[in-house]
This record gives structure tokens, sequence and C-alpha cells, in this order.
């Protein structure tokens, strides 16, 4: 008899993220909860929520569609307008989504306007999100190469993608 395994976050076939994958100590509440937290407030503003909350829905539609330079502003976040920005510092103890020692950040994009081989392209941000300059790459199904050129953007955000 095969003896019966007991796994955190796991309930008749519903799984709880939180409890599988989180630590559900103080270290969740100081790095990963206001991550979540600021990722939600930045995407879906009519949402209000506390920082200190100890779960957050894993899934919420946002308030608006999400475009590169959304996701940009997320991984760029460190607080920003609110009383917990931090520009580097920890203010009240919580971890921001930028750090000074984020190595480099990507964003995944699929257009459904552009002919199907330049569809899928990867934003590369090749230093911390907030001052990276970003570089896009557009893999060819031709080649099965990908084609990257620099492209500069914003702190917050990313530029469009300019034709070749």
């Amino acid at each position: 008899m095969v003896p019966e395994i007991k796994l955190a976050g796991y309930v008749k076939s519903t799984v709880n993220y939180s409890k599988a994958f989180g630590a559900n100590d103080k270290t969740d509440a100081i790095y990963n909860r206001p991550r979540m937290w600021d990722g939600q407030r930045i995407l879906t503003p009519s949402k209000k929520q506390s920082i200190t909350k100890k779960s957050y829905t894993l899934f919420l539609k946002p308030d608006k569609k999400v475009s590169p330079a959304k996701v940009g502003q997320v991984l760029s976040s460190h607080f920003t307008g609110t009383k917990y920005s931090s520009y580097g510092k920890w203010k009240g103890g919580y971890r921001p989504i930028n750090v000074p020692t984020d190595v480099e950040s990507h964003i995944l994009q699929i257009r459904n306007n552009v002919p199907k081989e330049y569809a899928a392209i990867q934003w590369l941000a090749m230093a911390r999100r907030l001052t990276a300059s970003a570089c896009l790459s557009t893999p060819t199904s031709v080649t099965r190469q990908a084609r990257t050129r620099l492209i500069p953007s914003p702190p917050t955000g990313l530029t469009k993608p300019r034709p070749w």
C-alpha cells in the first residue's frame, strides 16, 4: 500500500499557492507579499488593499490592457508614489520589486497585429529595470535565430517596437 502524501496548500484538487509555495512566515511579510501588493496596485488600482495582507488573489483582471511599458513599470517599481517609496532603501522594512542588486529583467510579448514570424518578442533590460535600456529580441521562424537591437527606454517604461 502506498502512503498518502499530504502537501501544503492542496485541498480537494485545488491549490492555495501561498501555502504551497510560500514560507508563510515573517519573510513573506517582508519579501513576497509587499511585492505582490505593489504589482497589483499598479495593474489593478481599483482594488484597494493593504500592504500587510496575509494573502492576495493570485489572478486579478487588470483595470486596463497591460502593455510592455506597464510591465516595465511593475518591474521598475519601488513602491513608487506610496508612503513606502524607497529608491533603493527599504522603507517600512519591505523589499520592493526593483532593488539595486537586480541583474536583469525580461518581458515576453505576443502580438496579434503583425505577421506571425514577428509576433513573439522578448524585451530585455540588461541591468536594473529602473536604469536599463530595453533590448528587443525578435525570433524569426525561418532561421530560428534572434535578431536583436537596443532601444533606449525611459526609466518607467519601454518604448514601442519600431519596424526593422
